[in-house]
């Protein structure tokens, strides 16, 4: 490859996160505005707070388990027609959820459509590990993708709560006018994404070296395939230690604005959209900070930190969460830790697993979200109602985030599968050599 055309391939790079972190803010709203919908809708359909919650736990089961096939599908034949899919998906599910009149329908609605979410996260977070495999840059540029994810509903949250609160119905304008939104600008954005080439490696850099001394992520010259992958402990470190901050992080965003509203923390109510508004910059902020901190003082220490300060921040919040400015403060706070875990965790699949088959090795790693998903949702409303108030919640969460945090300061790289690491005949060495 010339000057030229590697400076070209360098630059595109970084249009490509650009128009990654485009898909991941529009199908945001999927995740980060449900708790705006939640009071409407049971005032809607007549139904319970729990079964309610069941929508968004369908949601956080088919985003999840959607991306092993969709990350698979886009490693073999790329981002594009796979993206253009996705855009329908995620599109017409908020659309048909507005004419949802029973609580089976808006199930079937948002379940389905959730396929979209899916496939545009996996290729989303792909993109970043295909296109910059360089240990120094892999964390912070995660953090920039997950960040549209995370902070990008920020912009969309006061739009939603003002169409719900235009009228009785206007969840359903709601629904229906971000549908439309989604379909458009995904299946636009579809049309450029793509993967680099085989064989492509950033100008200058050597897989296997350290842009210098003093670089704390360990990362592999080896692409592991999930086979591999799943025969090593880490994953199954990560796997757990993803499902418990999956869930404590979630039943946060999935019920904030019905934990304000409940018996503790009424005082607090009014503060709500402020906090839900506040708490998915934060989201996004986190993400990009500790992205960036995992490159200089690795992956499982960023992890331990971030994940115990998540646990702290809920008990704190259980205790003086009655007090407006606390419950404010405490909310965004908590989110700033939580983010990061969809930033650290792709990266250290990239650290210790390879960029080649990273697709669908982060959608196994990321079906420990649906795992999550079942407390956040159905489990942590059911306890909800069946207490009187989120006390249990809380203290269930926060104790599933200390737990994450100390399993993940026992990560360290994997070793190679014996086959591999088994040194070659001197035959084949010679071979090697001549050939």
């Amino acid at each position: 490859m010339g000057v030229q055309a590697a400076r070209t391939r360098t630059a595109s790079r970084w249009w490509q996160v650009v128009f990654a972190i485009l898909v991941m803010l529009m199908i945001s709203v999927y995740e980060y505005t449900f708790t705006l919908f939640q009071a409407p809708l049971q005032r809607s359909m007549g139904s319970s707070l729990s079964l309610i919650g069941l929508t968004y736990t369908f949601y956080v089961l088919v985003q999840a388990l959607g991306q092993i096939p969709g990350g698979a599908l886009m490693d073999r034949i790329g981002p594009r027609w796979v993206m253009t899919v996705a855009a329908f998906f995620a599109g017409l599910g908020w659309i048909f959820s507005s004419l949802a009149h029973q609580i089976w329908q808006l199930w079937l609605a948002y379940g389905i459509g959730s396929i979209g979410p899916a496939i545009v996260y996996a290729c989303a977070m792909s993109i970043a590990l295909k296109w910059f495999p360089e240990p120094r840059m892999k964390g912070l540029v995660s953090g920039l993708n997950a960040a549209g994810f995370g902070a990008g509903s920020a912009i969309f949250i006061p739009v939603v709560a003002s169409l719900i609160s235009s009228s009785p119905d206007g969840w359903r304008t709601a629904f229906l006018w971000f549908g439309v939104a989604q379909l458009v600008v995904i299946l636009v954005l579809a049309q450029v994404l793509r993967y680099p080439p085989a064989g492509w490696a950033p100008e200058g850099w050597e897989p296997g070296r350290q842009a210098h001394a003093g670089r704390a992520p360990e990362s592999t010259t080896r692409q592991w395939t999930p086979g591999e992958m799943l025969r090593t402990w880490q994953f199954y470190a990560l796997w757990i230690s993803f499902a418990f901050t999956a869930a404590a992080g979630l039943m946060i965003a999935g019920n904030l604005a019905a934990i304000g509203k409940s018996s503790g923390f009424q005082e607090a109510a009014g503060l709500t959209v402020l906090a839900i508004t506040l708490s998915r910059i934060t989201n996004g902020l986190g993400r990009i900070f500790a992205g960036w901190v995992s490159d200089r003082i690795g992956r499982p220490l960023t992890m331990g930190i971030f994940y115990l300060l998540m646990g702290v921040t809920l008990f704190v919040l259980r205790m003086t969460g009655s007090v407006p400015a606390a419950f404010l403060l405490l909310s965004i706070l908590f989110t700033f830790f939580w983010g990061p875990i969809f930033v650290l965790n792709p990266a250290a699949v990239g650290d210790y697993f390879g960029s080649e088959h990273s697709g669908i090795n982060y959608g196994i790693l990321y079906s420990a979200k649906a795992a999550g998903g079942v407390f956040a949702g159905f489990v942590a409303g059911a306890l909800a109602a069946r207490t009187g108030d989120w006390t249990l919640d809380l203290y269930l969460a926060g104790g599933m985030a200390v737990v994450a945090g100390l399993i993940a300061f026992t990560l360290k790289q994997p070793a190679a599968p014996a086959a591999a690491a088994q040194p070659m005949a001197p035959g084949a060495a010679q071979q090697g050599v001549t050939g």
